[in-house]
C-alpha cells in the first residue's frame, strides 16, 4: 500500500475514520438541507429546504433516522479516539508534535 506497510493498521484505521466522517456528514446534510414535512407509523417525508428535493423514509428506516444526531455524536468522538490511534501507529513515518494551530470540533 502507498507509504504505510499493509500490516501497519494504518489503512484500518483510516477506513474507521472515514466511516466516521460519512455519519457526521450525513447528519450535517439532513440537518442543515431538509425539513420533516411529514411523518406517521409507515414513513417520514423530508423536503429540501430549496424545494428540489423530497426524500421519503420507510418505516423501518424511521428509528435510523431519528437516530442520526446520537450516531453522528458517537461518530465525532470515535473519529477523535481513532486519530489518536493513527497519531500512535503513523509516528515511524510522519511527526506530527510540531503541528499547531488546530483544535477538534
Amino acid at each position: 500500500m502507498f507509504l504505510f506497510k499493509e500490516d501497519s493498521g494504518i489503512h484500518e484505521i483510516l477506513k474507521q475514520m472515514k466511516s466516521h466522517c460519512d455519519c457526521v456528514l450525513q447528519h450535517e446534510l439532513y440537518r442543515n438541507d431538509y425539513k420533516v414535512i411529514s411523518s406517521d407509523d409507515k414513513q417520514m417525508v423530508l423536503k429540501s429546504l430549496d424545494n428540489t428535493k423530497t426524500i421519503v423514509i420507510d418505516s423501518h428506516d424511521i428509528p435510523e433516522f431519528q437516530n442520526l444526531e446520537k450516531i453522528a455524536n458517537d461518530a465525532r468522538k470515535n473519529f477523535k479516539e481513532s486519530l489518536t490511534k493513527l497519531e500512535e501507529k503513523i509516528k515511524p513515518y510522519i511527526q506530527f508534535e510540531t503541528i499547531k494551530g488546530w483544535t477538534f470540533f
